[in-house]
């Protein structure tokens, strides 16, 4: 097996993929708070990659920018948990206990037995 390790080379042998979640439903009403959500969910990637704590990271509000912001919570949820079962950790962004959806995302990722990061 070690042909394997030095064909993809050392730093694709260890990747981890963390998957961010926190409230967003109550913020998208306005542009002001699609801003503020965006702008936090998008500091989280960003501290997870500069930290080098994540090799990858799914943010759910890129979704938003591939399919808008008027989808229902059950569509955007259904992407969130098939991404989410791929992911390594998970970053719980403060406030998430008040978010129906966050609360979901983080029993799930207990269940799997993933890393957790509270904001």
């Amino acid at each position: 097996m070690v042909y394997i390790y030095l064909a993809m080379g050392a730093n694709d042998w260890f990747s981890m993929r963390y998957f961010i979640s926190g409230a967003v439903t109550k913020y998208i009403s306005t542009p002001k708070g699609r801003k503020e959500v965006t702008d936090r969910f998008m500091n989280a990637e960003i501290e997870l990659l500069a930290g080098q704590i994540a090799t990858e990271v799914f943010n759910p509000i890129s979704l938003a920018t591939e399919f808008g912001w008027e989808e229902d919570w059950k569509f955007y949820m259904k992407i969130c948990m098939s991404e989410l079962i791929y992911c390594d950790g998970i970053y719980m962004l403060s406030g998430w206990e008040f978010s129906r959806g966050a609360r979901i995302e983080y029993a799930i990722a207990q269940e799997l037995g993933l890393k957790l990061i509270h904001e």
